[in-house]
């Protein structure tokens, strides 16, 4: 069991470095470095802008960033700011609120990650359609589940804290 489970987390990181890679080589040099030079931690920090965004209308505060991630309000601000200044986040006034800043990405961090999506889902729809249709729906479903025990592991964690 030991074995199968090294294999798994094995395959996902690969697999996940590989689609990062992939999409990687078509970018021009400023591109790359940018792409990496992120931390993991500054990638979490995007992709919650982003999830928040999407469910806020575009006002993510630093609170509910930080909130969101479960860190602190400093250990927020600061990886924020060093998005800003990678020009990979923006600071605008916010719209409900005229003392507040609101957080979003960059017009150059949308147009990034709406490229990468589109080769994943290229990729994607490409493999799948490469096996059978009932092998698809396994992986999706095994995947899922992985997926589900792993957001349980991480509540649990968290109301530990």
């Amino acid at each position: 069991m030991q074995d199968a489970q090294n294999r798994l987390w094995r395959l996902l990181f690969s697999l996940t470095d590989r689609m990062k890679d992939f999409r990687n080589f078509e970018y021009s040099p400023i591109e790359l470095e940018s792409a990496f030079s992120l931390t993991i931690n500054q990638t979490r920090v995007i992709r919650a802008v982003w999830e928040l965004e999407e469910k806020r209308g575009g006002e993510v505060t630093l609170k509910l960033l930080s909130e969101y991630l479960r860190i602190t309000a400093a250990a927020a601000s600061e990886m924020v700011e060093n998005l800003v200044q990678k020009g990979v986040l923006k600071r605008e006034q916010s719209r409900s609120d005229r003392r507040a800043i609101s957080l979003g990405l960059s017009d150059a961090a949308k147009v990034f990650l709406q490229r990468r999506w589109d080769d994943f889902d290229r990729i994607s729809r490409e493999f799948l359609e490469s096996i059978e249709p009932e092998e698809g729906k396994l992986l999706v479903a095994l995947l899922e589940r992985f997926q589900k025990k792993l957001r349980a592991e991480e509540e649990s964690l968290a109301r530990q804290q």
